[in-house]
Parts: structure tokens; C-alpha cells; sequence
């Protein structure tokens, strides 16, 4: 990295142990963005996969900037202690600008860096709500904004440097550039150029930065004189597996693991949302291997009258196939590639129950869609897929739940989809419902899904809220297509030892056609479906919440549980008497 000329006078300073005056950048991206300052460039660039640093080297920037350097008696030397750019402190001190999407992103994602870097040294501050609104440090100020406040808040006085963390809007980046003018300022960008509909960084903030500055830039750096553009790569932070993380990103697209392993500013406006090569070796496999793809096809019968509860429920063969692309007039299947597995040594498998419901019989709605996945291997055991009214569809489900029930025959975990028709089929099973076969009890209240709040999904957090079923808006949306993305790499790993976890063709057909359009949305192509990629995930999303408690074995002799929800033999347990309620719910009843 090339030296500032006044490198040595630093050997003079007094050297105190903390993360500013110790920091060293690290080979890779880090130094060339410490290059590019010391170049004196005024629009630096900085984009890296996730926690590569990139935030982290801005607001060493961000302190280097603000902080005024001194001699070994304390006294100050009339400059910043910026090392790769050579800052004389104005009389009123550096002014400076931080933005991020909004207050709760600043304390989520800089504000910890802040007070971790620059705590030693901040002189005052304004805080509401735990936000900054501005620190003041010995050689200067430094303001924080939001783009949430809109563009109208970024008119004002002029700034030294400004610091934009992630895409910003076209208008408040100008905005942010006007205020440079007065004193030929810098300004610094730290983002990962990945578009997800549901956060800060979206399509248009990443398009209008590609093509106007990031595209040129490239193809001719000479035409952006006063720009670089720095990318920090997946490899450079020693304290992450890089190899965990590829095979988490395995399942997306070849473009978007650019962006978020490379910092690449790969614009996948339209295109596929899954890696292209693992869907289509999945289902060459499947096809050659007609022995591990086709289930046996048919319908559940119930006998009240059978004393043996393992055969209460029982599945008849009634067809050799079933079309793919269901048609409305051809009504509903069960299929079954693995029936229940028997109680062995006191284990039996749990199972879950993903279900995208939709439009009934409606002739223009997609077909309803429903996969059956083992607790244990994650493998789609069973689905029902085809055109069912709401009642019919909750009988079903009944049925399939109880079918694959535990091993204290408790039904299987069962997620719906809440945004539609769901609604209703899931009240059915909740009311309980009557068939032409017997009037059947409520489903297990505690077998079915309920979805964490908005808050805890992104946390990671997958612990039961009061609201049943899954209401899939689009804030939501990604998690799901998150959760198809790992199917599909588990399924891709799993194949290349022979074990088939997704053993329906049309699984994968319907992943080739699932493409981001122009507004960021995932969604099906142009005359295809993706109900199967939805019930997928639905599924997996019970998994996860009943992997999210720890397991907790019921003892007579243990005192009352102090826990809203624990794990008895796989299956999700509430503690009624905790969340108020007047009366035990009602267990699953086999009548």
C-alpha cells in the first residue's frame, strides 16, 4: 500500500492500544480502499460480500476524519490523524455525515462500530431512542441521517466527507455530493449490491448506481477520474469459514453469489433465482431413476371401526400416474414415496406438513400444493397436489397428518400458508370438520405452525407466536425462497451420495421456471407455477421452528414448566396454563 509523505511524523505520535490507532488493513480489498484514499480520489466505492469489512473500514474512515492528531505532550499538530490522506483541522473542526436506511438499521449495523472504534473518543453526543443523532469528537462533528427521513432532510450546510452505508437513493446520493462542493470533500460508499425486495437495497438504488457510475467505471476508469470502485471478497476476513458460507449460497444463482461473495455488481433484475446447474442435475437424476421419482398414487381411507390405530388410517393405491401440470378437471392425488416408518427402539420419525393453498376449484388458480418432509433427514416423503375445495383440502390434511403422526401419535406439525385460502381450511381444522367418512375432532392445536413475528424471523428466531399458519407478505417472502434455496442444496449434496431427498420431478421443473422480475419479486415465469417450491418451504419453516426449542422430556416428578413452549418427543408443547388460557386444548382424539 503506498505510504503517506507524512508517515514518519506518525512514529512521533503517542500510541494508545485500541482498535483505531492499532488498525492495520488487511491484504485484499481493505488496503486497495486505503490506496484509493490516499489517492485522494473524491468518490470511493467499497463493495464486499457480507461482514467481509467493508462497513468496518468505513468508519475507521469516519474517525480518521474527526479525530485530531497530537504530539507526545497532547498537544494537537494542527491535522487529523488520517494516515493516508493529509487533513488540516478547519477552525470549526471536520463535519461529517453518516446515512443509513433509518434509525434502527444505524443501531443494528454502525452504531456498535461507532461506539466500538470511536468510544474513547467521543466529546458529546445526542442520542433519541438509542439512535446518534450527532457525536462530537476533539477535531470535529459528525451528523447521522436516514434515508426513511426522505431527500428534503439532506439539504443543509456543507460537509467534509460523507458517509453512505448500503445503496442509496439516486437523490439523496446528489444531494450528498452538493454538500461536498464548498470544501472538495469525499465521499465514501459501503455496501453489498444485493437487491432484496424486502430490505434497503433495492432495485432501483442498485440500477441507477450500476449504470451511471459502476458500468462506465469500469469499462473506462479514465472517464470517472475522481471515482474508485474497491471490492472486498468473501476470502478476505480470516474469522469466517468461507467455505460454510459457499455451501449456504450454493442454491443461488451464479449472479447473485457474485454479489454476495464478490461484491460484484451483478444486476439480476430478471433471471433465475436458483443455482441452474444443481436443478438441472437434480432432475436428469430423477428421471433416469424412474425407480426413486414415481410414487404410488391414490387416496386415503378411514376405518373407525379399526381397533389397531396404525391402521385406522390407511393409503389405497388407485392409478399408475398423475399429470404433473394438474388440470382442473382432473381433480386431486396423494402421493407417497415413503409410507410412515414403524416405532423402532421407542424412535419414530416426526413429520411436517408444508401447504400452499389456493384457489380451490377455481379454473384459473394455481393447483393447491402439499409436501410431507422427515424431521430427521428433511426428505419430501409424500404430497397431495391438485384442485380441493377448502373443506376437502382440510379433511385431507387431516387425514395426511394423522397418517404420519409421531410416535405418541400426535399429528404432524402442519405450516399453511394464511394469505388466502388457507385461511379458511386451517379454521376447519381448528373447528373441526365433518366428511363423509366421521365427524373428525380438531386438529392437535399444538401441531399446528405458528408463525414468529416479523422481528424474530429476521433474528434467526423461529419460536411460536399466537398467530397460526404462515402469512406470507412481502416482507416474508424471501425467508421462504431462502429455505428453497437450502432444499435445493441439500438435495444437490445429498445426490452426489446417492440419497434422493426430493424425489419429485416436478419440484424441479418448477425451480427452473422461478425467476426475480424487474421489481425484485420472486416469483414463477410466465405460465408456470411454483406451488410445489412454496409448500417446500412451508415445510421447512415447521422444521425450523420445532429445531428452535430445545428438547424437553416430560417427568412426573418435575415441577410445574416455567417455559411457554418446549419440545416433548419432537412435537411442539404449549404451556396453556402460562399464555392464560382457561382450559387444556383439546388432544388429538382417534375415534
Amino acid at each position: 500500500m503506498r505510504r503517506n509523505a507524512f508517515v514518519d511524523s506518525l512514529k512521533k505520535l503517542e500510541i494508545s492500544g485500541d482498535i483505531l490507532t492499532n488498525f492495520v488493513p488487511n491484504p485484499g480489498g481493505q488496503v486497495q480502499a486505503c490506496d484509493a484514499m490516499a489517492s485522494g480520489k473524491k468518490t470511493i466505492f467499497v463493495s464486499g460480500a457480507n461482514d467481509t469489512g467493508k462497513s468496518f473500514i468505513g468508519t475507521i474512515w469516519d474517525a480518521q476524519w474527526t479525530i485530531t492528531e497530537k504530539d507526545r505532550e497532547g498537544k494537537p499538530t494542527g491535522y487529523q490523524i488520517c494516515p493516508y490522506r493529509r487533513i488540516k483541522t478547519p477552525p470549526d473542526g471536520i463535519q461529517g455525515l453518516v446515512s443509513t436506511w433509518s434509525d434502527k438499521a444505524q443501531q443494528n449495523t454502525l452504531q456498535p462500530l461507532i461506539e466500538k472504534i470511536m468510544g474513547k473518543y467521543i466529546k458529546g453526543a445526542k442520542k433519541e431512542g438509542g439512535a446518534y443523532h450527532y457525536i462530537d469528537l476533539d477535531g470535529g462533528r459528525i451528523d447521522f441521517f436516514w434515508q426513511a427521513q426522505g431527500v428534503e432532510a439532506y439539504r443543509g450546510p456543507k460537509k467534509n466527507f460523507c458517509h453512505l452505508d448500503e445503496p442509496h437513493r439516486k437523490g439523496i446520493f446528489h444531494e450528498c455530493q452538493a454538500r461536498l462542493s464548498k470544501f472538495g470533500g469525499t465521499l465514501w460508499n459501503t455496501l453489498t449490491p444485493v437487491a432484496d425486495s424486502d430490505t434497503m437495497s433495492t432495485i432501483r438504488d442498485l440500477a441507477w448506481l450500476r449504470d451511471s457510475i459502476i458500468i462506465p467505471y469500469e469499462n473506462n476508469p479514465a472517464s470517472r477520474p475522481t471515482v474508485a470502485v474497491v471490492y472486498m471478497d468473501l476470502e478476505e476476513n480470516p474469522f469466517h469459514n468461507a467455505e460454510e458460507i459457499r455451501q449456504r449460497n450454493m442454491g443461488m444463482s451464479d449472479e447473485e453469489i457474485q454479489a454476495r461473495e464478490h461484491g460484484r455488481f451483478i444486476l439480476y433484475v430478471v433471471g433465475r433465482a436458483f443455482n441452474h446447474q444443481q436443478v438441472i442435475e437434480c432432475k436428469k437424476y430423477l428421471i433416469a431413476h424412474p425407480e426413486v421419482s414415481i410414487p404410488q398414487y391414490g387416496y386415503f381411507e378411514y376405518d373407525p371401526q379399526e381397533t389397531n390405530i396404525d391402521k385406522k388410517i390407511y393409503f389405497v393405491e388407485s392409478r399408475e400416474t398423475f399429470a404433473d401440470k394438474v388440470d382442473y378437471n382432473d381433480g386431486f392425488i396423494v402421493k407417497i414415496w415413503e409410507k410412515p416408518l414403524k416405532e423402532q427402539m421407542g424412535v419414530r420419525c416426526d413429520y411436517y406438513i408444508g401447504v400452499d393453498a389456493s384457489g380451490g376449484k377455481s379454473k384459473r388458480g394455481d393447483p393447491t400444493s402439499v409436501y410431507v418432509k422427515r424431521g430427521d433427514t428433511h426428505q419430501i416423503v409424500a404430497a397431495l397436489h391438485g384442485y380441493l375445495d377448502e373443506v376437502e383440502l382440510a379433511n385431507q390434511l387431516w387425514l395426511l397428518g394423522h397418517y404420519y403422526c409421531g410416535v405418541d401419535m400426535m399429528p404432524a406439525t402442519v405450516c399453511i400458508e394464511t394469505t388466502n385460502y388457507g385461511r379458511t381450511t386451517l379454521q376447519y381444522l381448528q373447528t373441526g370438520l365433518e366428511s363423509r367418512y366421521v365427524a373428525f375432532p380438531p386438529y392437535e392445536w399444538t401441531s399446528i405452525y405458528h408463525e414468529p413475528s416479523i422481528e424474530d424471523l429476521k433474528a434467526g428466531l423461529h419460536m411460536p407466536s399466537d398467530s397460526a399458519g404462515f402469512f406470507t407478505s412481502v416482507g416474508k417472502r424471501p425467508f421462504l425462497v431462502s429455505s428453497m434455496r437450502i432444499s435445493i442444496s441439500e438435495a444437490y449434496r445429498a445426490l452426489q451420495d446417492g440419497i434422493v431427498l426430493i424425489p419429485d420431478v416436478a419440484f424441479f421443473t418448477e425451480a427452473e421456471n422461478f425467476i426475480r422480475d424487474r421489481n425484485g419479486v420472486y416469483k414463477a415465469s410466465e405460465g408456470e407455477t411454483d406451488d410445489r417450491l412454496f409448500s417446500s418451504a412451508l415445510a421447512d419453516m415447521a422444521l425450523k421452528q420445532a429445531n428452535a426449542i430445545s428438547p424437553t422430556y416430560r417427568d412426573e416428578r418435575e415441577p410445574e414448566r416455567k417455559s411457554n413452549f418446549y419440545i416433548e418427543n419432537g412435537i411442539i408443547r404449549i404451556n396453556t396454563e402460562l399464555l392464560d388460557k382457561k382450559s387444556e386444548p383439546k388432544k388429538a382424539i382417534w375415534i
